[in-house]
């Protein structure tokens, strides 16, 4: 009895003890370990551990901004960069032929004083001197070798295309590769070879030799803008033609043509250009009497006289005709694109 009141006892005093230490405001020291109860729920430590999960997601945000700064900023200063490359390139270009548009209306030769008059356009269109008027012939000559060895190529580079599809793989790689020698080769050892050719073969040099000459160089482009589109057109169309009857010949020009008409008027447009800007070729296959718009620049700028007056006007009207073609072009192209769209 006495032993259970003295225990009892104890308790009590114990209870107090706690309670006055509560009431004089000792507190408990705060949990930083989850602790686990006798029911297996975790008392504490939540909050240390979404505070370290907390910190963890700021950080990756932080190094995110920086990764996103750091790529806007270099693709802002790459954006700077292209965009003076593109108008540095676009004044080297356009500003001379923005020049000789506007001493096209100037009297002088040079581009050292402007003064206005008509007198280089109405030289040019009246052939009113003798330097114009062999002009105006180097410029017939230019377009006449340019169509004739053009409609040349596209014809020499629309077979040779049919030849080499047909072809089985290495046989085909072979030739087009012997195809690309005129393109990679320099202008120079073309023209030089072909003039060493006619040579030996007496052959005497004339508008001719310069035609044939522009057609052998010119025509690989042909064969290269025909060949993409044989790539893509169905031949059986074609083999069924032929297990029908029809010639070879027939097939050709009613099945194939209409399908990689586009390549060849491309191959034409191409070739045409290359013709007309080429002088390398052009002088060492030429006779002493005929002339080029290339080669009569030439001989105009190694002269003491300089270039001639009219050869201002003509070129502005020549860039306009092609900056006009060019714009049309793209006008009807897109038009296509939009009426397709609609459908």
């Amino acid at each position: 009895m006495v032993n259970g009141a003295k225990s009892n006892g104890a308790e009590i005093s114990g209870i107090k003890a706690r309670v006055s230490g509560v009431n004089n405001g000792e507190s408990k020291p705060k949990t930083t370990v989850a602790e686990t109860r006798a029911d297996g729920v975790k008392i504490g430590g939540n909050d240390a551990v979404t505070g370290g999960s907390k910190n963890a997601a700021n950080k990756k945000k932080i190094n995110k901004k920086k990764a996103d700064a750091g790529f806007y900023a270099r693709r802002k200063i790459g954006y700077y960069v292209g965009k003076s490359y593109v108008f540095l390139i676009l004044g080297l270009i356009y500003i001379p032929i923005l020049m000789i548009i506007v001493y096209s209306f100037s009297s002088g030769r040079g581009f050292s004083n402007f003064s206005f008059s008509f007198a280089n356009i109405n030289e040019l269109f009246t052939g009113g001197s003798t330097e114009s008027r062999r002009m105006l012939r180097a410029l017939e000559n230019t377009l006449l070798v340019g169509l004739a060895s053009s409609v040349l190529a596209t014809f020499l580079g629309t077979l040779g295309a049919v030849g080499v599809n047909s072809m089985r793989k290495k046989p085909r790689e072979f030739m087009l590769n012997i195809s690309n020698v005129p393109i990679f080769n320099a202008d120079i050892i073309i023209a030089l070879s072909l003039m060493m050719l006619f040579t030996a073969l007496n052959i005497q040099r004339s508008a001719a030799t310069v035609i044939l000459s522009h057609a052998a160089v010119i025509s690989p482009y042909v064969l290269l803008n025909v060949l993409p589109r044989l790539k893509q057109m169905n031949m059986s169309v074609y083999e069924a033609a032929l297990d029908l009857g029809s010639p070879p010949l027939s097939a050709l020009v009613k099945i194939i043509v209409p399908e990689i008409l586009p390549g060849m008027v491309s191959g034409f447009v191409l070739a045409f250009t290359l013709s007309i800007d080429d002088f390398v070729v052009t002088d060492y296959t030429r006779s002493n009497s005929f002339e080029t718009l290339s080669t009569y620049i030439y001989s105009q700028a190694a002269g003491k006289e300089g270039l001639s007056g009219a050869l201002k006007p003509l070129s502005a009207l020549i860039f306009l005709t092609v900056l006009a073609a060019l714009l049309v072009f793209n006008l009807r192209k897109n038009s296509k694109l939009k009426r397709a769209e609609n459908k």
